[in-house]
């Protein structure tokens, strides 16, 4: 019955088809995000109200002994303006698992409980081939659990499937994701030109999507990956625990390349484990992360193309490395040009504090290299017990650390700096005679 329904879908599907497209959206500026995990940070900070989509649940494929729940419905109500999500394995399998999916079924149901209001996301790489079967089980979810808002992210080729304007009506909101769009040769990373986190991919499928008659917001990312290849440059993995400053500062690894500000190339230059992996020397990990000139590129096209907003892959509070804080990709989204202002203060317990109360982030530079904070010595400042504290590192210039009131001057070193951040020295790092 259900290769029945699903043969007469594309048959409709086919048919020349003379609905007019959707009238042209109200851009949303709010950033909107989605939640990879809950977390007690995340919980505090969306005073503004911006729209979550939310991870409740990963359905691995054997849902009974392995499922683990992420969230539950009083996190999201605390929270506020929140869309659950449940995100499915990739793959044709799925579709055909009939016993996986009824227990999927099963389960969200039993998270909804007897919730008024029923709004999900349905995360899930459909085979582009498998449209007309996804709609059937989007069909079967809307209806056993008496879904009010159905969204579903989406692969940005989906748009060119055949059926694909038949399949939109089946959710009132899709996310396309434009980031990854192509995956890595290992002759670009042996030659130090990786693919970018989004490029001009991004903006062809972009504009590709003007012709979606559903809802639809563009899925941008806000994260920064570091992922490791072997000296040929075959994909090993990505990095779940690390930190660029450490990657940009230990001489265990050289920087190779800078393709662009956003991606970087390193060796490990001898056999170690760091960052909890085993690494060869000779390997290669690649930084990447998003970039403004194009994130600024992709908004832009999305509003053009009629989408009605952006969501961004994942929130601060969320992703392991964020990019971007939230300030930041609200001025993004209004069009205007983040822009970070630091504040320095001096404390009476001798420390130093360095505050962005701008409206962008101070951002890794190109080359790697760190920002500095530059404090003179004068015959009302001296030096007395020299640390970085919150700061990556320091340098300084005379005299030494134990003979910090001759030291002249110091540089309190650091990479990056979100919106709303701040950096505190050691206390005690100078006196007042």
């Amino acid at each position: 019955m259900r290769t029945l329904l699903a043969a007469l879908f594309l048959l409709t599907c086919c048919q020349p088809n003379s609905t007019p497209p959707r009238r042209d959206a109200i851009w949303d500026a709010r950033p909107a995000f989605w939640v990879w995990n809950a977390s007690a940070s995340t919980l505090q900070i969306n005073s503004d109200n911006h729209p979550l989509y939310w991870q409740i649940y990963e359905f691995p494929r054997d849902a009974k002994s392995s499922l683990s729940k992420l969230a539950t419905i009083d996190d999201l109500t605390r929270a506020g303006n929140c869309t659950p999500v449940i995100r499915l394995p990739a793959g044709a399998q799925t579709l055909d698992d009939i016993d996986y999916l009824d227990d999927v079924l099963r389960v969200t149901k039993g998270w909804f409980g007897n919730a008024a209001s029923r709004r999900i996301q349905i995360d899930y790489d459909c085979p582009a081939s498998r449209l007309a079967d996804y709609a059937l089980l989007l069909e079967k979810l809307r209806r056993e659990l008496e879904i009010d808002h159905l969204s579903i992210t989406a692969l940005a080729s989906w748009i060119d499937a055949p059926e694909f304007q038949k399949f939109s009506k089946a959710a009132d909101q899709i996310v396309p994701m434009f980031y990854d769009l192509e995956p890595d040769h290992p002759l670009e990373i042996t030659r130090g030109t990786p693919r970018q986190m989004t490029d001009s991919a991004t903006i062809h499928w972009i504009n590709r999507w003007k012709s979606c008659r559903t809802d639809w917001r563009a899925g941008l990312p806000n994260f920064q990956r570091l992922t490791l290849f072997d000296a040929k440059g075959k994909l090993i993995g990505h990095m779940q625990q690390w930190d660029y400053a450490t990657v940009n500062s230990s001489e265990r690894f050289r920087r190779v390349s800078a393709p662009s500000p956003s991606c970087a190339v390193f060796e490990v230059q001898e056999d170690m484990k760091v960052f909890g992996v085993a690494m060869k020397s000779g390997s290669l990990l690649v930084w990447r992360t998003t970039d403004d000139k194009q994130l600024i590129r992709a908004l832009t096209a999305a509003r053009a193309a009629n989408a009605s907003g952006a969501v961004w892959f994942a929130h601060p509070a969320s992703a392991p490395v964020p990019a971007r804080s939230i300030t930041h990709l609200e001025s993004l989204q209004h069009g205007v040009t983040p822009m970070p202002k630091l504040v320095e203060t001096r404390l009476e317990s001798g420390a130093v504090t360095l505050t962005n109360i701008g409206t962008g982030d101070v951002l890794p530079n190109s080359d790697g290299t760190p920002y500095s904070l530059v404090i003179h010595a004068t015959p009302e400042l001296r030096f007395d017990q020299i640390a970085a504290g919150d700061f990556h590192s320091f340098t300084s210039t005379g005299g030494s650390l134990s003979n910090s009131e001759l030291v002249r001057e110091i540089q309190l070193n650091y990479f990056t700096l979100p919106v709303g951040s701040t950096l505190r020295s050691r206390s005690h790092l100078f006196t007042s005679p």
